[in-house]
């Protein structure tokens, strides 16, 4: 029993630190409550100067990521009040983006403005990814000689994106996000050190920043463009093994991940300072994240 608690802690105080931004007058200070305190003082500080300023626009992204962090630890606290076992772990992915293609005005220009005047052009999804993930599975009923649960995660995705491959030239677009699905999940005991599952559910994701890459031009368009989206939405869909061994299990993990939203930049020209995208549309994201981690339960 004191381990479940102790574990419920370890997650509402991630998540508590999450709704807050970290300012480096506080870090002196060791008591958590204490150092809360002051992180609270520094973010309503930060929260008048917008005010003053009249910035609408960071007022409503700063109250949109503390609003999902509050959601967040509600939800795992709520959940873990009615969970029959609690499974925590952390994985490592390894990323391919099948299915991740252009869209909107980036889709109309490969099309229109670069394919008519190459004599080769190919166009792929970028199968060359990473990520990790750390999840709390917390099973609240016994269904058919398996359980029924409810899966929390947070996790990190590299190089979601795609590949146009032109007269011998590659131009690599790709973002890196946050993602944190919430899934409805089912795990069956085929023997007692072996045991399969799955999930379904939506998920969170966060764009962290937009790259563009031409090698071979060395030519970086994040230099100049940034990422429009701020948060994006999707389905995921799961399978998963575990192998015991130790005292937890060894967790083989196949996911497929599809945003509802195409990602989106805003693009500046660096020398008339004009704007030359506003919102355009890049990709729409599909992935399969292969992942291999390790699970405890309680």
């Amino acid at each position: 029993m004191w381990n479940r608690f102790r574990w419920e802690s370890v997650f509402i105080t991630i998540f508590l630190n999450l709704t807050f931004d970290i300012p480096k007058n506080c870090e002196f200070n060791s008591v958590f409550f204490a150092k809360k305190l002051c992180y609270i003082y520094y973010n309503l500080k930060f929260l008048m100067n917008l005010v003053v300023k009249n910035n609408i626009f960071l007022l409503k992204e700063y109250f949109m990521k503390k609003i999902i962090a509050v959601l967040a630890a509600m939800a795992v606290t709520s959940i873990s009040a009615f969970a029959l076992d609690i499974t925590v772990g952390a994985r490592g992915n390894y990323d391919m983006f099948i299915g991740t293609a252009a869209s909107g005005g980036t889709r109309d220009y490969l099309d229109n403005d670069i394919k008519p005047f190459v004599s080769s052009y190919n166009e792929g999804p970028n199968l060359v990814g990473g990520g990790f993930a750390v999840y709390g599975n917390f099973g609240f009923l016994d269904l058919g000689g398996g359980t029924l649960g409810a899966q929390v995660e947070a996790g990190m995705n590299f190089n979601n994106g795609f590949t146009v491959e032109m007269d011998g030239k590659k131009d690599n677009r790709s973002t890196m996000t946050i993602d944190i699905p919430v899934l409805v999940t089912y795990t069956y005991p085929i023997m007692d050190t072996l045991s399969i599952g799955g999930g379904v559910g939506p998920y969170i994701s966060i764009p962290l920043g937009y790259d563009e890459v031409v090698k071979e031009d060395d030519y970086k368009a994040s230099d100049w463009a940034d990422i429009k989206t701020r948060l994006n939405f999707g389905l995921a869909f799961d399978v998963n093994g575990a192998y015991k061994v130790g005292p937890g299990s060894i967790v083989l993990d196949l996911r497929y991940m599809l945003d509802f939203a195409p990602t989106k930049i805003d693009g500046t020209d660096k020398t008339s300072g004009a704007k030359v995208w506003d919102g355009e549309e890049t990709f729409v994201r599909r992935g399969l994240l292969i992942g291999l981690g390790y699970q405890i339960k309680f």
